[in-house]
């Protein structure tokens, strides 16, 4: 059993079919890094013939006090193998210490526990990964709610599609619409009813999505991308990559309200029992207000096309994770949001992933969270991760580059 690089056919062959394999982990991400200022390699844990044990996408970038090694999303590895895992913990440590490294990070894809909806328990805790690997010398960082913008998130809210992929002759969406709520189904089929539509961009449309991202990304919760990275993404990704907008043509939807409220006036010009009568004037007051908000909205849009919102999705074989890009608040009603969801469960389903990743929530089941208020429509679960873990190579440097750190991060 040695520890080395690993050729990117080596990699990919065994991080996409690992049970927590993830877009974080494949040599795409390893390929994006070393084009945005981290110098990115796969490394592993192979056997005496050659079949990998263990790997993950480990990236350094040099600072003044020294190099900070990270590995995001990773390591995969049979956290119960503690010999396999021994010897890639050793492995790096040594690697990076060869590179004049300060420290390493390590932020596995391993869940402590998992929730239902209210925040009960559908799992015992896990504690074997943080056992594994503070036995090895690393250092725990404390597990807290709340969610930092442009941090990988310590929850996250997930979605099954199994059941809906594997079961006979029923059309898989359709099985999967079966566990959504009332609410989230009636607002899936506004979708349609509006005549809201998806579209997968070019790499020339790039810049009309970053800028779109940069203007309604609310909170700092968008993308947290320079159009540069995004195209590298796009580059590098190729097919495992979607970047999604939800659109609608408010004048084609105008044209079909009108046509539909001709009708019912061709209803009300005839003879009608009173119930009736009402029935229909109602319905025409209803298309009325319709078409009264429409017009509002052309007059704010200055346009008939309208952006509603935006996503980028990153597919591996064993998940689809949904990336918040950023919501035209003002036109939130028309539920771009939804659609964009529809698009990736279908994206998912078509290449047979059987995990949809909506990513990151803070934890909180008190109602307060309005990421997870959304999500939950979806009738997913939601996971805490196990955290981040540090190995400092130096100590007295490191604690002063974390004390500065912390200095820096309050003001």
């Amino acid at each position: 059993m040695v520890f080395r690089k690993l050729t990117e056919a080596e990699f990919d062959q065994f991080t996409q079919t690992h049970q927590r394999g993830n877009y974080l982990q494949t040599s795409a991400q390893a390929r994006v890094l070393n084009r945005t200022g981290w110098e990115a390699k796969l490394v592993g844990v192979v056997d005496s013939e050659n079949e990998v044990l263990a790997a993950t996408v480990l990236a350094g970038r040099t600072g003044y006090f020294g190099t900070h090694f990270k590995t995001d999303g990773g390591i995969l590895v049979d956290f119960k193998n503690e010999s396999v895992v021994a010897e890639f913990v050793r492995g790096m440590a040594r690697y990076a210490e060869e590179q004049a490294g300060l420290y390493l990070e390590i932020t596995p894809n391993e869940i402590q526990q998992r929730f239902d909806n209210t925040g009960k328990p559908l799992t015992p805790p896990n504690d074997m990964v943080k056992k594994k690997l503070t036995e090895l010398g690393m250092v725990h960082q404390p597990i807290g709610l709340d969610w930092v913008a442009g941090t990988p998130p310590n929850w996250q809210y997930v979605k099954d599609l199994s059941p809906a992929l594997f079961t006979p002759i029923v059309d898989p969406w359709v099985t999967l619409q079966r566990t959504f709520d009332r609410k989230t189904l009636d607002r899936i089929a506004e979708v349609d009813q509006y005549g809201v539509t998806t579209r997968t961009l070019t790499r020339a449309e790039l810049p009309d999505f970053y800028d779109f991202s940069e203007k309604w990304a609310s909170n700092g919760w968008g993308l947290n991308k320079t159009l540069t990275e995004c195209e590298i993404i796009f580059d590098e990704f190729g097919d495992d990559v979607y970047f999604v907008i939800a659109e609608l043509d408010l004048e084609q939807y105008r044209q079909n309200l009108m046509q539909q409220q001709a009708r019912v006036a061709e209803q009300l010009d005839q003879p009608l029992s009173a119930y009736d009568q009402a029935r229909y004037e109602a319905e025409f007051d209803e298309f009325e207000q319709h078409l009264t908000q429409i017009e509002s909205d052309q007059l704010s849009a200055q346009a008939d096309q309208i952006v509603l919102a935006a996503a980028v999705f990153f597919a591996t074989d064993n998940e689809m994770l949904y990336l918040h890009a950023g919501t035209n608040e003002r036109y939130a009603h028309y539920r771009g949001t939804y659609a964009l969801q529809r698009d990736g469960f279908q994206k998912a389903m078509d290449r047979n992933i059987p995990n949809y990743n909506f990513y990151g929530i803070t934890g909180h089941f008190d109602g307060q969270d309005q990421i997870l208020n959304f999500n939950k429509g979806f009738n997913g679960r939601a996971e805490e991760k196990v955290g981040t873990f540090i190995l400092p190579f130096r100590p007295l440097k490191y604690r002063l580059f974390n004390r500065l750190q912390h200095v820096f991060n309050r003001s």
